[in-house]
C-alpha cells in the first residue's frame, strides 16, 4: 500500500528552486485535496450511476456519507469475505470540525456495510494517513496524530473480533519534538511490522518497529535509512515468509524509487537499491505486493514527458529488478496506483487525467505480469477521482477511492463481479412538506434523503409521480438523481391556484436494479367557493398552518371556529387583530364568509392516521381522510355520536342533520355531538 504525502504537482518548482538542497519530503503521486471545504457542499445532481460502462462491475457506492465531510487517504484490507476500510475525514465532530480516522466493514464481500465508526479519539484536528492490516479476524489500524501539539506521533487501535470492538488508542512513538508520519503496517499471524517517516535526525528517514505478539508489545525503534539528502517516508510495505519488503523515495539530485529488505523478519536490513531507471527523471513508488519470491511494484515516472504509471518486479525477493513497464497509455497525467495479487493474476489500479478530470482505471495480468489485458475505466462521474486502493478475495475484486463528484471529496467503493439479482426494495423516502409557492401558482414538494442512499443496493434516484385522484392512476413526472443531500425539493410549475384540478403525489426511491419503495402522499386541492357562508376543513397537514397562509387564495372577511374544550368561539379577520383563531390545522372544522367567487387552494401532506380529542357536547371537526366509504354510521359507532350535522346552503343556520348512510367528505366541516369525552382515530 502507498502512503499519501504532499502533492506531486509542485515537484518541478521545488527541484528547480532548491538546487542541491533536497526538500524535507518527497512529492507523492497522490492527487492532493484542499484541507478546507469549497464554497458549496453539493453540486447539481450528478449523472445516474452507469452500470454498463465498466462491464461486470457494480455501480459506485458512497462509504463516507455526510455532505459536509472531506474524506481522503483511504486504505483497505481484505480477509476472506470481510472487507475493512479506513480513511481520514474532516467533518463536524463534537464541537468543531476535525480530521478523524473513520472505519467501516463489510462481511459479505461488499453487499452490505456496517455503520461508520471513529477510531481516533476526538481530541485533535489532525488524525490522518490511516493504514490497516488484517489477519484471521485481527484488525490493526495505525495513523499519525498531533495530540496536544503541532507535532505528529503514531497511534494505533486493534480489534480482535473482526472489527466489532476496538482497543483504546495506543501511542507507538514518543513525543520527542519531531514528527513521526505516514505509517505503513503489515501483518502475518501474530507478527506485525510497521515503517514510517521520522524527522528526529533532522531530516525525514525511514524507521521501523515490529511486534511478535499481535501488537501487545513492540521492539525498539530502528532507523533503516541514513542519507545525506534525506529520505522521504516509505511508499510500500509487504511481507512474504521471512522477508520484509519496503519501498521508499530517495533524493539523488532528483527523486528516485528505492527498495530495502530484511530476509530475517526485520532483524537485519539491506542497503537501498534503485528499482527504476536512474535516468535523471523523477520517479516515485506508490504500491507493492509480493507472491512467492516475486515482488511486484507500481511507481510513477516522468521519463516519457507526462507523468505515467509503471509496473516493475523482482523474481528473486528483491535481489535484482527487471526493467519497468508502462501501464498507463501516454495520457496527460497518471498516478496514484495500487496493486493486489491473486495468483496468477495481478490487479492494478491508478488514476488518469486523459478525459479531463482524473478517473480510476483498472488493468489485469493473468500471467503474473508477463502480459497485460486492456484497461477498464471504472469511474465516469464529473469531478476528480483519485487515491484508489484495491484488494482481492478469490474472484472478487474490491476498489475504494476518493471522489469529488459531489464537490467535497468522499470515499467510494465498487467491486467485481456485480451483485446478483437484487429484489430487496430500497428505503422509502420521507415526505417533509408540500406547499404553495410563487404567489400560490406552483406546488413544491420536499422530502428527506432515503436512509440507504449511498449504500450498496440502496437508493440511486427518486421518481415523483402524480395523479388527479388519490387512487390513481399515477404517472412519473420527474426523476431526481440521488446526490447525497439531506433534503430534496421539486416544484410542479403552474399547478397551483390557477389550475382547477386536484393533484396527488408520491415520491419513490429507486435502486440500481429498479426496485422501488414509495413515500406517503401529498396533495394540492382546489375548492371553488361562491360568495356566502361555508363550513370547511383542511384535510392536509400543511407546512404553515397559520390562518392567513391557509386562506391566502380566498376572498373572505371572517373565519371562525368553535373550541369544544373552552366552549367558546375563535375568530380571524384579515381586517382586524386575530381573535383566537391563529391557525387552521387538519383536525378542526371552521366557518368562513366568502366575499366573492374565489378558490381555496391548499397543499400539504395526506395524513395517514390522525387522532382528534372530542369533548362532551358539540365539537366542530374536520375529516382528514380520503376514505370514500366512511359513513356517518361508522362515526356514530366509533365515537358514540348522538347527532352529526353538516353544511347546508340555506339560511339561517346553514346546517342539516346528516343521515347514517351519508359519507363524510375530505374538506368539509362537521358538527358532532357527544355524551362523553373520547378520542377519534381517523385512518386514511
Amino acid at each position: 500500500m502507498r502512503i499519501p504525502n504532499d502533492s506531486w504537482v509542485i515537484l518541478a518548482v521545488v527541484v528547480l528552486s532548491v538546487g542541491l538542497l533536497a526538500p524535507a519530503r518527497s512529492l507523492s503521486c497522490i492527487t492532493d485535496y484542499s484541507a478546507e471545504p469549497s464554497s458549496g457542499l453539493t453540486r447539481n445532481a450528478p449523472p445516474r450511476p452507469v452500470l454498463d460502462e465498466a462491464q461486470g462491475w457494480t455501480q459506485d457506492f458512497i462509504l463516507s456519507n455526510p455532505a459536509s465531510s472531506i474524506a481522503r487517504s483511504p486504505d483497505m484490507a481484505v480477509d476472506g469475505s470481510n472487507i475493512h476500510v479506513v480513511w481520514e475525514d474532516w467533518r463536524m465532530i463534537s464541537e468543531g470540525k476535525t480530521y478523524e480516522v473513520f472505519y467501516r466493514k463489510s462481511t459479505d464481500n461488499g453487499a452490505t456495510w456496517s455503520e461508520e465508526r471513529i477510531l481516533s479519539n476526538d481530541d485533535s484536528e489532525c488524525s490522518g494517513n490511516p493504514q490497516i492490516a488484517v489477519e484471521n479476524g485481527t484488525v490493526l489500524v495505525v495513523w499519525n496524530d498531533c495530540r496536544g501539539s503541532s507535532i505528529f506521533e503514531l497511534y494505533y487501535a486493534k480489534s480482535s473480533d473482526n472489527g466489532q470492538t476496538w482497543s483504546e488508542n495506543i501511542a507507538l512513538t514518543s513525543n520527542d519534538g519531531s514528527n513521526s508520519e505516514w505509517p505503513l503496517v503489515a501483518m502475518r499471524g501474530d507478527k506485525v511490522h510497521i515503517v514510517w517517516g521520522d524527522e528526529r535526525d533532522g531530516q525525514y528517514e525511514v524507521y521501523y518497529r515490529n511486534s511478535t505478539d499481535g501488537g501487545v508489545t513492540w521492539s525498539e525503534d530502528r532507523r533503516l535509512t541514513n542519507w545525506t539528502w534525506g529520505t522521504d517516508a516509505p511508499h510500500g510495505l509487504d511481507l512474504n515468509e521471512s522477508y520484509v519488503h519496503v519501498l521508499l523515495n530517495r533524493y539523488v539530485g532528483n527523486w528516485e524509487s528505492f527498495y530495502i529488505r530484511s530476509n530475517d523478519g526485520g532483524v537485519t536490513w539491506s542497503s537501498p537499491v534503485p528499482v527504476a531507471d536512474m535516468d535523471g527523471h523523477n520517479s516515485e513508488p506508490c504500491a507493492m505486493s509480493s507472491s512467492g519470491s516475486t515482488v511486484h511494484i507500481g511507481y510513477v515516472d516522468w521519463k516519457l514527458g507526462p507523468l505515467e504509471v509503471f509496473y516493475g518486479n523482482s523474481t528473486d525477493n528483491g535481489t535484482t529488478w527487471n526493467p519497468g513497464r508502462r501501464i498507463s497509455k501516454g495520457s496527460v497525467e497518471a498516478g496514484s496506483c495500487d496493486i493486489a495479487i491473486g495468483p496468477p493474476n495481478i490487479h492494478f489500479v491508478f488514476y488518469d487525467k486523459r478525459h479531463g478530470d482524473s478517473e480510476i482505471f483498472y488493468k489485469n495480468s493473468s500471467d503474473m505480469g508477463v502480459t497485460w489485458g486492456d484497461e477498464v475505466r471504472l469511474t465516469y462521474a464529473d469531478g476528480v477521482s483519485a487515491q484508489p486502493e484495491i484488494g482481492v478475495n478469490g474472484s472478487y475484486i474490491h476498489v475504494v477511492w476518493i471522489d469529488k463528484r459531489y464537490s467535497e471529496p468522499r470515499t467510494f467503493y465498487k467491486r467485481f463481479p456485480e451483485f446478483g439479482p437484487d429484489t430487496v426494495r430500497p428505503t422509502a423516502p420521507t415526505l417533509l412538506s408540500a406547499s404553495l409557492m410563487n404567489n400560490s401558482q406552483d406546488v413544491r414538494l420536499s422530502w428527506a434523503m432515503a436512509e440507504d442512499e449511498g449504500f450498496v443496493g440502496g437508493t440511486s434516484n427518486y421518481l415523483v409521480s402524480r395523479a388527479e385522484d388519490i387512487g390513481g392512476p399515477y404517472s412519473a413526472v420527474a426523476e431526481i438523481n440521488a446526490s447525497g443531500t439531506s433534503t430534496y425539493t421539486w416544484t410542479d410549475i403552474g399547478v397551483g391556484e390557477g389550475d382547477a384540478k386536484n393533484y396527488f403525489y408520491y415520491v419513490e426511491s429507486v435502486d440500481a436494479s429498479n426496485n422501488t419503495n414509495r413515500s406517503g402522499k401529498a396533495a394540492k386541492l382546489n375548492f371553488h367557493l361562491d360568495p356566502g357562508r361555508h363550513l370547511l376543513s383542511v384535510p392536509l397537514v400543511q407546512e404553515n398552518e397559520s390562518t392567513p397562509t391557509v386562506l391566502q387564495t380566498l376572498s373572505y372577511d371572517i373565519a371562525w371556529s368553535y373550541d369544544s374544550i373552552g366552549k367558546d368561539w375563535k375568530k380571524y379577520s384579515p381586517f382586524r387583530s386575530p381573535d383566537g383563531l391563529i391557525k387552521l390545522d387538519h383536525k378542526i372544522g371552521f366557518w368562513v364568509n366568502v366575499t366573492r367567487e374565489s378558490n381555496l387552494t391548499i397543499a400539504g401532506l395526506v395524513p395517514t392516521l390522525t387522532t382528534i380529542n372530542l369533548s362532551e357536547g358539540w365539537n366542530l371537526v374536520g375529516f382528514p381522510s380520503f376514505n370514500s366509504t366512511y359513513s356517518v354510521s361508522y362515526l356514530r359507532v366509533e365515537v358514540g355520536a348522538s347527532r352529526v350535522e353538516g353544511y347546508d346552503s340555506l339560511p339561517p343556520y346553514y346546517l342539516r342533520l346528516l343521515g347514517d348512510m351519508e359519507v363524510l367528505q375530505a374538506g368539509e366541516g362537521h358538527w358532532v355531538k357527544l355524551e362523553t369525552d373520547i378520542v377519534w382515530t381517523v385512518v386514511d
